[in-house]
């Protein structure tokens, strides 16, 4: 079972392209099993196809099986040898194709980041999730098919 997004977030509308995103899939890499299920509600309240995983290895594998993924959304800070941080930088160099977007509700974290790669802070609502994905992966849609 999934944990309900908190109240004031179910009030905000989806924005209006919402049948469009039912094509567009996000991996969404979140260790803590609440928070990842929250993010996961909230990404699907928006129209996404959206697999979680716990880890980056986790992350990985699904990209080398071939999953057809638009959008890598991760946590920074994680278990393991390889944070969001480098997480994110395997992506870009093997899979030049798939967006990355990062999430922390760490500041020291939030400032390794240095405005290299796109990042949300934590607490975040419905709505600067929403601007956050559309900013990040409306260079990829360019009117392109899927």
């Amino acid at each position: 079972p999934r944990g309900a997004a908190p109240p004031g977030d179910r009030a905000e509308p989806s924005p209006p392209t919402k049948n469009a995103r039912a094509q567009e899939s996000i991996l969404l890499v979140e260790d803590n099993v609440e928070v990842g299920e929250v993010a996961l509600t909230l990404l699907e309240q928006l129209g996404y196809r959206v697999q979680h995983v716990g880890n980056a290895a986790a992350a990985l594998d699904v990209l080398a099986a071939g999953a057809a993924v638009d959008l890598v959304f991760s946590d920074i800070v994680m278990p393991g040898e390889v944070n969001g941080i480098a997480l994110a930088r395997l992506i870009r160099k093997s899979y030049p194709h798939v967006k990355v977007l990062l999430t922390t509700g760490y500041a020291d974290a939030a400032g390794a980041v240095e405005g290299s790669l796109p990042i949300l802070r934590k607490p975040y609502r419905l709505a600067a999730l929403a601007s956050a994905v559309r900013d990040v992966l409306a260079p990829a849609r360019g009117g392109m098919a899927r």
